[in-house]
């Protein structure tokens, strides 16, 4: 993982997520992985319409050219900003 793609989100930042630091998962389910990327292991899928909490951390995986969000509840992991609509 490349230490300049990732970065802290203030606040302020995460309330302009839609939403602020809160999202429900809005497809049909969410991988939470152990790290961001595909790549990662599962550690948990999350059923549609379950809440989670952002850490603020997000990371730009340029291999997969997807937008990966740390979670700490209802799991610690990362998920893809589309599977809890943030990212299309």
């Amino acid at each position: 993982m490349d230490s300049k793609s990732m970065r802290e989100l203030s606040m302020e930042d995460m309330k302009k997520i839609s939403g602020g630091a809160q999202k429900t998962v809005v497809t049909g389910s969410a991988t939470v992985r152990s790290g961001a990327g595909s790549n990662y292991p599962v550690v948990r899928t999350l059923g549609y319409n379950t809440v989670v909490n952002f850490t603020g951390t997000v990371d730009y995986n340029d291999q997969e050219g997807k937008t990966w969000y740390k979670i700490n509840s209802p799991v610690t992991g990362w998920v893809l900003g589309r599977e809890i609509g943030i990212d299309t």
